[in-house]
């Protein structure tokens, strides 16, 4: 239920008599091939249900609509952020706000600094800080495709993907990383292992295990957040374990086959500082599911 909420407030605001209303539905943007390149998903209207910002994102604006996006950068970050082309659409018109972390302060504001009709703000990290990206179309009849770019942007994690995943050995059981570092690149599928797609940024690690072993993990932090236990990270359906009930997220897995399983820690929507904990791997002969479970309470 906690993922309807939202959209059932808008649903209810629209009979009540709004002349225009955005459809509670998500919307059928891809990203576009690139790296570290995403969509927006609804309803993203507000900062409470802002979009992790990745290094690009593809959205649209329908009549009277608001695209927000969180973005998290550190001192002395010197940003870019501009809205541009997306496929056909030339003479889409934005404007775009910088907002503080209250989602309400000002920090700044374009409307037609960019290429044509698009809009470009340069911005400066005073400290590190999460603040918001607000984007709309010029007036409340524009509409259209758009993409919003944040040039100089930190670089990503080396385990943003699982082409640099850490392997967990080198962990330690109880360790906290801060996704708002990272890129969303990885969402399990709607109704799969979670029971949900997760569009927030995402890091990534990896267990070896044996035939039979038994691993465990738990994870907690502030924001809405999803983890899942994959063999092939090309392929989500290859989800063996997760979990998207409410924080904490646990899960408990005893290994069908040897191999190198990658444990991608991430987010429904949004980024923060989270905790992971993780039990050691213990061959079942020697402890019971529930006992490794247990391990990490």
């Amino acid at each position: 239920m906690k993922k309807l909420t939202i959209s059932l407030m808008i649903l209810a605001i629209a009979f009540a008599g709004m002349a225009v209303a955005k459809d509670e539905a998500p919307k059928p943007l891809q990203p576009i091939a690139g790296d570290s390149r995403g969509a927006e998903v609804e309803p993203n209207d507000d900062c409470a249900t802002a979009n992790a910002f990745t290094e690009a994102m593809d959205g649209e604006i329908i009549a009277a609509d608001i695209d927000m996006y969180e973005f998290t950068g550190m001192a002395g970050d010197a940003i870019t952020f501009e809205t541009g082309v997306q496929g056909e659409n030339p003479n889409m018109d934005t404007k775009m706000w910088l907002l503080a972390d209250d989602c309400e302060t000002e920090l700044a504001y374009n409307d037609d600094g960019g290429e044509s009709l698009f809009s470009l703000i340069d911005y400066t990290f005073e400290a590190d800080a999460t603040i918001y990206v607000k984007v709309t179309g010029y007036s409340e009849t524009t509409t259209g495709f758009y993409t919003v770019v944040a040039e100089g942007a930190p670089d990503p994690q080396p385990n943003d993907t699982c082409d640099g995943a850490i392997n967990l050995a080198d962990m330690a059981p109880t360790f906290e990383v801060d996704l708002c570092l990272f890129a969303n690149d990885y969402s399990p599928e709607s109704g799969g292992c979670t029971g949900y797609t997760a569009n927030g940024d995402d890091a990534v690690y990896y267990v070896e295990l044996e035939e039979g072993e038994g691993f465990a993990a738990s994870m907690d932090g502030s924001h809405d957040l999803s983890i899942y236990l994959v063999t092939d990270c090309s392929d989500m359906a290859s989800c063996v374990a997760g979990d998207d009930s409410g924080n904490p997220e646990e899960i408990t897995y005893q290994a069908e086959a040897a191999g190198i399983y990658y444990l991608i820690v991430d987010g429904y929507s949004g980024c923060g500082v989270v905790t992971v904990t993780t039990s050691e791997v213990v061959s079942t002969q020697n402890k019971s599911l529930s006992g490794i479970k247990a391990l990490y309470r």
